[in-house]
């Protein structure tokens, strides 16, 4: 029988933690271990974990970022899967059950992920990927893979050595899904499988300008850093013009959420330069998907 190590990195969690770790140990999949690591929080959240005694599987460390945190579970995971839940989300309860038996039908498939449930407030929203497949090229111009829904093969992991790039905070999780797809198959089931919540606090709202800027590098880094990957540098290398332009219109999506005429500046002076169908095709879909979360 199969089993899944559970991953749960958190950082001053105590408000939202207990949910996340009861949704995983409350799986109708029962051979599963549950990793949850404490990235030097200081609001009693270690506290909290030595509740739960040896049901889960505790490591604490000083505060070093979201991808160590995950990084230091990946090394002590026994199970045959790797799946990734965030501490602000939870599992429905059979989310492992539902994604043990894609991969034992899909033995390629490297990668999984699923369906999502986005709440704000007492409103549910439903966001839910098709079920497809998730190319080395699509990948490239957008992450549709919700980390909380995540489940990795332990072996993929192991044999490619790659993990979490800690200079990224933020797309980390994409950085890595697109290195594993020169690697592996990557899928998205289409069911519902992960709940995730989201607050009028959001670092988006608190202080887009820094997050702009931030991302903006970090975007960047995040595609020169794959020309030095052999498995992905020839797509990438292809598609660098078109790349650049989705870097900007990610800046606009970010942008957009409150400063909305500035963002929409930014997207015409982009708009201008367009040479190409594709670039067309992904200007436009910026355009759509920004405005509509704005208004969301």
């Amino acid at each position: 029988m199969e089993t899944v190590s559970v991953v749960i990195p958190v950082y001053n969690g105590a408000q939202t933690i207990r949910r996340a770790i009861d949704s995983a140990l409350g799986q109708s999949w029962k051979e599963r271990e549950v990793i949850v690591v404490d990235d030097g929080s200081t609001d009693g959240t270690f506290a909290l974990l030595e509740g739960y005694g040896n049901r889960i599987r505790a490591i604490h460390q000083s505060n070093c970022g979201v991808a160590l945190a995950r990084n230091a579970a990946i090394e002590q995971a026994k199970g045959d899967y790797v799946a990734f839940l965030d501490a602000d989300d939870e599992w429905l309860p059979e989310k492992l059950e539902i994604q043990v038996g894609v991969l034992r039908s899909m033995p390629d498939v490297g990668v999984l992920g699923g369906g999502s449930e986005w709440k704000k407030g007492g409103e549910g929203r439903f966001q839910v990927p098709a079920s497809r497949e998730v190319s080395l090229e699509s990948l490239l111009f957008g992450n549709p893979l919700c980390t909380s829904t995540v489940v990795v093969r332990t072996s993929i992991l192991r044999e490619s050595s790659l993990r979490f790039w800690q200079e990224l905070q933020g797309p980390e999780d994409w950085h890595l899904w697109i290195r594993l797809a020169g690697r592996t198959r990557l899928w998205n089931d289409k069911r519902i499988v992960a709940r995730h919540y989201l607050t009028e606090e959001s670092i988006s709202r608190r202080d887009c300008s820094g997050l702009l800027a931030r991302y903006g590098q970090m975007y960047e880094r995040l595609f020169s850093n794959l020309l030095n990957d052999p498995a992905v540098s020839p797509m990438v290398r292809r598609r660098w013009d078109d790349i650049e332009l989705n870097v900007e219109m990610l800046k606009f999506r970010i942008l957009v959420t409150t400063q909305p005429l500035e963002a929409l500046a930014r997207w015409w002076r982009v708009a201008r330069r367009l040479r190409s169908a594709t670039q067309i095709r992904l200007c436009m879909r910026s355009l759509v998907a920004g405005l509509y979360h704005s208004l969301g």
